[in-house]
């Protein structure tokens, strides 16, 4: 991806916030236990096998993709990419029928990317400093 304007990893192309999402913690853990039971619940959400070693995801703007987490293929982060944005949060067509499809007004995303806008990126994630863990 060659984006130039990427922010912080922790903020997704679509807005979903990264540093709250145990498979991104999990990268910086050495916590065994604990990437076992990030494998075990992604194994059991997507019926997929996956052991704890390839647990942990970089966020979408990281090097690590996956079919679960990251994947290069979502449209959202194709085209945040294609038009140099951050986020969703810099477009004015947002929200987009491409970006609904997929995200609808009440989920966190969305609601992620009104936050990002009304604050910035530095103020979003401010506000979600709580939900980050070491």
């Amino acid at each position: 991806m060659g984006n130039e304007k990427q922010g912080d990893p922790r903020i997704a192309p679509c807005g979903n916030y990264c540093g709250g999402c145990n498979d991104y913690l999990v990268r910086k853990s050495d916590d065994l236990e604990r990437k076992k039971k990030v494998a075990s619940d992604i194994s059991e959400q997507l019926g997929i096998k996956l052991s704890p070693e390839e647990a942990g995801c970089e966020g979408c703007w990281g090097g690590i993709h996956e079919v679960w987490a990251a994947n290069p293929a979502c449209a959202v982060r194709r085209c945040v990419d294609g038009k140099g944005f951050s986020s969703c949060a810099d477009c004015v067509d947002f929200p987009c029928h491409d970006y609904t499809g997929l995200f609808p007004e009440d989920s966190d995303p969305f609601i992620n990317i009104i936050q990002i806008r009304e604050r910035g990126a530095d103020g979003f994630l401010s506000a979600q400093s709580s939900l980050e863990q070491a």
